[in-house]
């Protein structure tokens, strides 16, 4: 038996009853049930528009039918009993016998037309119902995966500040002064480690006599605008 068909035989009560039935707390199955939602009002729509054009449509036409021919052979009948065929009669009570049938089924649909009328309201109103359900479904999904958002959020700047928290813990009582002066003391002691360095480079020899025979040489080679500095 399809969906739409079960949907039929439910009351409206009962149908209720379903819809408001508990639903787990669950993203995932409550995205599962927002889809068979989905399904049923979509199945339920398409019966509800068949079961309307068959109250609106196709049961008004039949017995607008059915009438007519009751009437045509009502004129029938008039117009045999106006004739002067010996066996008018007969033919009369054979129409009669057709309008009678015709009389039952009339009757008979417009019973059908009374009680498809109230299955087409339940069936309109189990669809009312079921949108209602679903835009509750959806705010509810909506709700629950913005929590779960910030839920994971959350969760992550827990964790990074807990991070955070824990350098700065392993770093209490270390103090910029202390460490400033750490480096300070570092860079004295490499600043007094280069000069002694340097002060144990040997020194070039002097020799008098090759500095004085450089600068007679320089003096000789000198135009004589240029003066030697001191």
């Amino acid at each position: 038996m399809s969906i739409f068909a079960k949907f039929r035989l439910l009351t409206l009560g009962s149908l209720n009853d379903l819809l408001d039935r508990q639903i787990a707390k669950d993203p995932t199955a409550l995205k599962q049930y927002v889809r068979d939602l989905e399904t049923a009002i979509g199945e339920m729509q398409t019966q509800a528009a068949t079961q309307a054009a068959l109250v609106n449509r196709t049961l008004p036409r039949e017995i607008a039918d059915l009438n007519a021919k009751i009437e045509l052979d009502k004129k029938t009948i008039v117009a045999v009993y106006a004739g002067t065929s010996p066996n008018k009669e007969m033919i009369a009570k054979a129409k009669a016998a057709e309008i009678v049938d015709l009389q039952a089924q009339v009757k008979e649909k417009e019973q059908s037309l009374a009680t498809e009328t109230v299955t087409s309201q339940q069936l309109d109103q189990a669809v009312a119902a079921l949108d209602a359900k679903h835009t509750q479904s959806m705010m509810q999904r909506r709700s629950l995966e913005n929590m779960t958002r910030d839920t994971h959020a959350k969760k992550k700047a827990g964790r990074l500040t807990e991070s955070a928290a824990k350098v700065m813990g392993d770093n209490v009582g270390v103090s910029v002064d202390s460490i400033k002066a750490k480096i300070q003391q570092e860079n004295d002691i490499q600043n007094e480690r280069f000069a002694r360095a340097m002060g144990s480079l040997p020194k070039p020899e002097e020799d008098p006599v090759k500095d004085a025979a450089i600068n007679d040489l320089l003096a000789s080679l000198r135009p004589p605008a240029i003066v030697a500095s001191a």
